[in-house]
């Protein structure tokens, strides 16, 4: 089981990058042709030109979806190294949306159980996949802040968030995966959102519980 679900990561991976470096630079490569053609076109044809910037605004918005689809597929294991494991998750999701995100990290991390490292990063890493999916936000922040009872991590969108109270609303694994992710460790974890005013996940574990 352990050799089959390595290999089904290694392919994801493999598929994530075969994405990134062919699909994304080709439909990039015609998006950069049409902008050529826009700009050799005389200023007469203002209807084609319009048609053009449709096009190119449309392959733009596909680029956008597959790094969207990109950071879902290549889910990162927790190496036990917190720090390193949040700056390059946060490095990654920067890099395929585009999302500025402002990180601060708490320095006493090194002696953090294992448990709570691991629900810790994985909560971290399934939250900024939902912000990539779903929220349209223009910054986020990552707070991880510890003191002697508990590790807390909140993370923030600007997004167009979503109404709680919605029940036609489809909620996917996300939610329930964190929810799960603090359970396993006698923590909680709380989502509180609202149209147009983005969202906000919340994980507390208590480390006397680890």
């Amino acid at each position: 089981e352990e050799v089959e679900r390595l290999a089904v990561l290694e392919e994801r991976t493999r598929i994530g990058m075969d994405l990134h470096d062919g699909v994304i630079q080709s439909i990039y490569a015609v998006g950069l042709t049409l902008d050529s053609i826009r700009l050799a076109m005389p200023e007469e044809s203002q209807d084609s030109t319009q048609l053009i910037d449709t096009a190119i605004s449309g392959l733009n918005d596909a680029i956008r979806d597959i790094r969207n689809f990109i950071l879902h597929l290549r889910p990162r294991r927790f190496s036990g190294e917190l720090n390193q494991g949040l700056a390059r998750l946060v490095r990654e999701f920067q890099a395929n949306t585009m999302i500025p995100v402002t990180i601060t990290v708490a320095q006493k991390l090194d002696d953090l159980p294992t448990g709570p490292a691991r629900a810790v990063f994985l909560t971290a890493q399934e939250s900024l996949a939902n912000v990539a999916r779903h929220a349209r936000a223009q910054n986020v922040t990552l707070t991880l802040v510890r003191s002697d009872s508990a590790v807390t991590l909140v993370i923030n969108d600007n997004g167009q968030g979503f109404d709680p109270d919605d029940n036609s609303r489809q909620v996917g694994t996300g939610m329930a995966n964190m929810q799960a992710l603090a359970d396993g460790v006698g923590g909680s974890f709380k989502m509180s959102s609202a149209r147009g005013h983005g969202t906000t996940d919340t994980l507390r574990l208590p480390l006397s519980h680890a």
